[in-house]
């Protein structure tokens, strides 16, 4: 009896290690699979955030253009005040340093952040704005008409409705 003792102490103890080491490489592998599924989700979450301060930072920067197009636009409803060309002028310089020194930047980094359509979205709202702006180029030279600056601006308006959705979008999927 005293074999049998020890075949069974043997045969539990070796189930008990077996069961130990299967519990331990599950476990580790459970672990494995935990630590990447979060580290998948923080960097979903830290995409998510760049594109949204992207987004954000490119918006503030056509609302900063649409502002100063709203002067340009109060210049020319009713009487036309003998100063207007010299605030047009202001205006027009005012559109040129935000386009060049924050638009464009921002607009670098929606492309860069993406995802293409947000991309294509943002471009779509370059033209739109080159479009007031040399409109008011035109106005200040004397060959523009300044009754097309609301139609241009509602035209603007539209590109940057169409990015405003795409984004959100994005940001909601």
């Amino acid at each position: 009896m005293g074999d049998s003792t020890w075949l069974i102490a043997a045969i539990t103890g070796a189930t008990a290690v077996a069961a130990s080491w299967t519990t331990g490489r599950l476990s580790a592998r459970s672990a494995r699979q935990t630590a990447e599924l979060n580290a998948a989700e923080h960097r979903s979450e830290q995409t998510r955030q760049a594109r949204r301060t992207a987004y954000l930072e490119f918006i503030a920067c056509v609302h900063a253009m649409g502002n100063l197009n709203g002067n340009a636009l109060s210049l020319f409803r009713g009487p036309t005040r003998p100063e207007w060309r010299s605030a047009l002028q202001d205006i027009h310089n005012r559109l040129r340093d935000n386009y060049h020194d924050r638009f464009l930047p921002a607009l670098d980094v929606v492309c860069v952040e993406g995802p293409d359509e947000v991309a294509a979205a943002a471009m779509a709202v370059g033209p739109a704005s080159t479009t007031v702006f040399k409109l008011i180029e035109a106005i200040l030279r004397g060959d523009g008409d300044p009754a097309e600056l609301p139609g241009r601006c509602a035209q603007l308006w539209t590109a940057v409705a169409a990015f405003i959705r795409t984004a959100r979008h994005t940001l909601n999927t």
